[in-house]
């Protein structure tokens, strides 16, 4: 009984999923009853057994019971692990190929994107007419 409470008392989650560790923490904290006897002391303990940047997000809250910071830190853990996954696909990507990239613009047809000796005026495909110029009528 004592080295189970040693465990309890040792124990981090590692590598271990948020649902792993909380299971091994309720396993332990069977053995840790002065440990864990108050909502409050499991929500410590537990903290206190986190992954880094886990503990960091939910230190600065303040939940009503165990449960609520326990559905938040496992909500939390897809989330990380949901961007980790999203980064590791971008970065396996080789360079100039992405999945955002933008149509490129192709002009009207009948227009010329480039001016042609005419003062700057972009022409019209039709009868010659460039805009700033009015239409010729033949008398």
């Amino acid at each position: 009984m004592e080295l189970k409470l040693q465990e309890f008392l040792d124990l981090v989650q590692g590598s271990m999923t948020v649902c792993e560790y909380r299971d091994k923490f309720t396993q332990l904290s069977r053995y840790a009853t002065p440990e864990a006897d108050t909502d409050a002391k499991r929500q410590k303990r537990f903290l206190k057994g986190l992954i880094a940047p886990l503990r960091y997000q939910l230190q600065s809250h303040t939940f009503p019971n165990f449960q609520t910071m326990l559905d938040k830190a496992i909500g939390l853990e897809s989330t990380c692990k949901e961007l980790s996954d999203q980064k590791r696909k971008f970065q396996s990507q080789p360079l100039g190929q992405s999945n955002n990239t933008r149509p490129r613009y192709s002009s009207p047809q009948g227009f010329q994107s480039h001016p042609r000796g005419n003062g700057g005026h972009y022409q019209q495909g039709q009868q010659g007419q460039s805009f700033g110029q009015q239409p010729q009528h033949s008398a």
